[in-house]
């Protein structure tokens, strides 16, 4: 008899400990419900870091062409944030491009490989966007938000080549 109770006490602490809109395997998480957020993004991507990936990499690449934040202006940091969330990592949880600058590990240009961040400067601020290819050539590719369309406002994560001139921190998340 101590055995299902012990069981039904779990099940009862679950039940009241981890709220009906958190992910239960990944903290920080919410609004995961019958296998979409209310964004709607795919569990799948939830449920990467439990499954032993995390490859964040790979997800950024799923919004190519899209813009899954819902912002107009200044949102590549919002959108790395976005995407270490669905891997099961913690982002900054700033969105100023720069904050990466401080984030993860810091990596020489030469040990830069896919899935590090890089932060960019720009006129006004920064950019940040998760390294592709390393960088070859005086260039680095870069999945990043806010870096491509047809204008403000309509602005789209893109997979494209930028100075390395211009990077002013490589990171590797940690």
């Amino acid at each position: 008899m101590l055995r299902p109770l012990i069981a039904a006490t779990a099940l009862v602490f679950c039940a009241v400990a981890v709220p009906s809109h958190a992910h239960p395997l990944v903290p920080g998480l919410s609004q995961v419900h019958s296998g979409k957020s209310t964004q709607g993004i795919e569990r799948k991507d939830v449920m990467a870091k439990s499954r032993g990936g995390g490859n964040h990499l790979a997800i950024a690449r799923k919004y190519v062409g899209k813009n899954p934040t819902g912002w107009k202006r200044l949102w590549c940091a919002r959108f790395i944030g976005y995407v270490l969330e669905r891997a099961g990592r913690r982002g900054t949880g700033s969105n100023l491009a720069k904050s990466y600058a401080r984030y993860g590990k810091a990596v020489s240009k030469g040990a830069v490989k896919p899935g590090d961040i890089a932060v960019l400067t720009r006129k006004g601020g920064g950019h940040v966007g998760i390294v592709a290819q390393p960088p070859k050539g005086g260039k680095v590719v870069l999945v990043s938000g806010n870096s491509g369309g047809a204008g403000p406002g309509r602005r789209v994560v893109t997979e494209r080549a930028y100075p390395v001139g211009r990077v002013i921190a490589w990171r590797r998340p940690a």
